[in-house]
């Protein structure tokens, strides 16, 4: 992550989105922040793509989709531009 980006702690993210930390802790082990960076000592370091990451979920949430339909997308999310129409497949 460049050096100039502005990294949220946990407490941080979790005033800005209104979510619980528990539910962000879950949506890390569920692989849903595909950029999520952590410290050597283990500390999630999240910017502002992860933010926007957590709101996108949250709206999927509110569609319907199932955990594992949001997992799948982030996971999409990672692999870039080749997987656009598998994601747009997803929503169909």
């Amino acid at each position: 992550m460049p050096a100039t980006e502005k990294v949220y702690s946990i407490g941080e993210v979790s005033k800005i989105t209104g979510l619980p930390s528990s539910t962000i802790r879950y949506y890390d082990r569920l692989e849903f922040l595909p950029y999520l960076q952590k410290s050597a000592r283990g500390i999630r370091q999240f910017t502002q793509r992860d933010l926007d990451t957590i709101r996108v979920i949250e709206c999927l949430k509110k569609t319907g989709l199932t955990l594992k339909e949001i997992q799948d997308y982030t996971r999409l999310i990672a692999q870039g531009d080749d997987s656009i129409v598998e994601r747009q497949q997803l929503f169909h």
